[in-house]
């Protein structure tokens, strides 16, 4: 799966086509606890910068971009089988 900002290495191959990959924030926090447990990092702290930092800059920087999007695609596993239609662009 891609969110975010690591979506943009995907996207900038797609001339003309504003896509927005929508991925639930409780399923974006949930793997964020995962991948930061393999590291030490407690889920305490993680929800914390989650909710410090993450959703600030998140609302801020990536939400925006919905509005201009030509598509809005929801963050599952099947749907990000368009996206891959969307590479040939």
């Amino acid at each position: 799966m891609f969110e975010g900002l690591h979506m943009i290495s995907i996207l900038n191959h797609i001339d003309g086509v504003r896509v927005f990959l929508d991925t639930d924030l409780d399923l974006c926090l949930k793997r964020r606890i995962l991948r930061d447990k393999k590291f030490g990092i407690s889920e305490r702290e993680v929800i914390r910068y989650f909710k410090e930092v993450m959703l600030p800059m998140y609302e801020c920087y990536i939400l925006p971009q919905r509005d201009s999007a030509d598509y809005i695609v929801k963050g599952s596993e099947e749907e990000l089988c368009l996206l891959k239609k969307f590479q040939k662009y």
